[in-house]
């Protein structure tokens, strides 16, 4: 364990600089999206997606959509397949990519992921009329794409309680627009994040969770929340980030194993301006690898 942890100690100083990705409130139910080295081992497949509408009191709020889903072939194999659209303001970045994970069973319930991710990524710039003081003088001028390869990876330690994840999805193209540093190692973001469930039976789980984003050149980021599931049905929960964005999360997990959450988050203290509040929804299908006894019901057949 303790070399483990050396590793992440490692991995965050070798790589983490300069700009940061993507945040998601809901972070605890879909680490999928921000790991490459995890495929939930607890089912046998799934298809998820999120929608986040930003900062609405802004005139070109941001939007960002997921799409993706994992099969498990057995205990050991999995692969993920990943669609997202990140939009803010005239900056537009598309992502398709796959990921494969292999996992190690340590015993006792955990398990180790180990990810690699490869994918196409497009940048554009939507409207090209920026300009630099003299709104007659464009600055730019032309179609601004940018395309190519990137790569990622990560690795997950998980049990029935508790679940780490340390990853670095993006390794390339994390400059704004700049074909010439797009297989730079500079400006990665590195994910981690690190929940525990609370059992007080299996009619009400607390599970509380922090979430923390590692980028050289910027100040620390990290959310942190609690949630419950009550009746395994109810989801809800509470959480603050270090930019004091306080956030609520109400949702329903379905038995057939549909599950449909909300967020909503706003700055509400003096020291920090609101630029409007967030909203957050997801929709879940996955498959569970356990046996379901109420699946297929035997009769007898008899005569009379």
């Amino acid at each position: 364990m303790k070399y483990f942890f050396t590793l992440i100690s490692l991995t965050i100083i070798l790589f983490a600089s300069t700009q940061t990705r993507y945040k998601i409130k809901q972070y605890i139910l879909h680490p999928t999206i921000y790991n490459p080295g995890f495929a939930d081992p607890e089912s046998k497949y799934s298809i998820n997606s999120l929608y986040r509408r930003q900062w609405l009191r802004q005139e070109n709020y941001p939007e960002t959509f997921f799409l993706y889903g994992h099969y498990n072939f057995d205990k050991k194999h999995s692969v993920t397949g990943l669609i997202s659209n990140d939009l803010v303001d005239r900056y537009n970045q598309l992502e398709i990519s796959g990921s494969y994970v292999y996992n190690i069973d340590l015993g006792n319930d955990f398990n180790l992921g180990l990810g690699v991710k490869a994918g196409f990524n497009e940048q554009n710039l939507i409207k090209n009329d920026l300009t630099y003081f003299d709104p007659n003088e464009p600055l730019l001028d032309g179609n601004f794409t940018n395309k190519y390869l990137n790569f990622g990876t990560g690795v997950s330690l998980t049990s029935k309680s508790l679940n780490i994840h340390v990853a670095l999805p993006f390794l390339f193209g994390n400059n704004f627009l700049n074909p010439s540093k797009n297989y730079k190692f500079k400006s990665n973001t590195l994910y981690s994040s690190i929940g525990y469930k609370i059992r007080k039976n299996d009619w009400f789980i607390i599970y509380p969770s922090a979430m923390f984003y590692f980028v050289g050149g910027t100040k620390f980021h990290g959310s942190f929340n609690v949630n419950f599931l009550s009746n395994q049905f109810i989801w809800f929960g509470a959480g603050i980030d270090t930019e004091y964005t306080v956030n609520a999360t109400m949702g329903l997990f379905l038995i057939s194993g549909f599950r449909i959450v909300y967020t909503i988050d706003n700055r509400f203290f003096p020291a920090n301006q609101t630029t409007g509040v967030s909203h957050e929804l997801s929709l879940s299908y996955a498959k569970s690898l356990k046996y379901n006894g109420f699946g297929k019901r035997k009769t007898k057949k008899f005569r009379r």
